[in-house]
């Protein structure tokens, strides 16, 4: 009586050895349907589950649409998700400073404004400290600069009102990450913005600094308040 069982059994693929090769089969078709329904990001990669879980979990707008591949945004700059009700594109390369790790290799960033930065005492409109961000530009011959704020301090002009002077301590990443990097030092300034939208607010001085004698000295003596310089 078992040998037409048996062989019914085999006629139909399936072995009277407990189902092995049906559910190895219909495990790898699971897998399938798994991988043609994984979600995928506005690059068009594949998010793999447990990071998408964790996306959701964080609470990442429009889910893994903007969670990516460390590194890897398709020549753009990422997508702000995570802290925010709609999510924004970076419009500078300081992104890296709001960088959140979802799973090794996968990450999602936050908006700026979840974290606003410190205001300068004694300046308004208030002018934000930078210390922590990142920025990443070329020289002048193409080869990477990337540098880190560590430190920063501002004042106002004593000769305009309108205008702060912002003196930054940086360190470098000379290729071997920031611990390896050397320190420097930037000197730039702000002025009120008179006209368009950014009226009344503080505007990036594009061109060097200019400043009296006194507002030199001033620089001077800020830095080694600091401790940047030598007394």
């Amino acid at each position: 009586m078992t040998r037409p069982v048996q062989r019914k059994r085999r006629e139909n693929g399936k072995r009277c050895d407990g189902g092995i090769n049906f559910l190895a089969n219909s495990q790898a078709d699971d897998r399938q349907e798994k991988a043609r329904n994984m979600p995928k990001n506005e690059c068009g990669i594949e998010v793999p589950t447990e990071v998408a879980k964790k996306a959701e979990e964080l609470g990442c707008v429009q889910g893994v649409k903007y969670v990516y591949r460390d590194g890897e945004y398709e020549g753009k700059m990422p997508v702000a998700s995570l802290s925010c009700k709609r999510a924004t594109r970076f419009y500078s390369d300081r992104y890296d400073h709001y960088k959140v790790v979802l799973a090794r290799g996968w990450v999602a960033f936050r908006s700026p404004s979840s974290n606003p930065r410190c205001a300068f005492d004694g300046i308004s409109p208030p002018l934000r400290s930078r210390i922590g961000e990142i920025t990443r530009r070329k020289k002048i011959d193409g080869t990477p600069l990337v540098y880190r704020v560590e430190d920063d301090v501002a004042f106002l002009a004593e000769s305009n009102s309108k205008k702060a002077f912002c003196l930054q301590k940086i360190r470098l990443d000379d290729g071997q990450g920031f611990d390896n990097g050397h320190l420097e030092f930037r000197i730039f300034y702000y002025m009120i913005i008179h006209k368009d939208r950014g009226k009344g607010r503080w505007g990036f001085g594009e061109s060097a600094p200019m400043m009296t004698a006194h507002e030199m000295s001033m620089v001077v003596e800020t830095m080694r308040n600091k401790g940047w310089l030598p007394a």
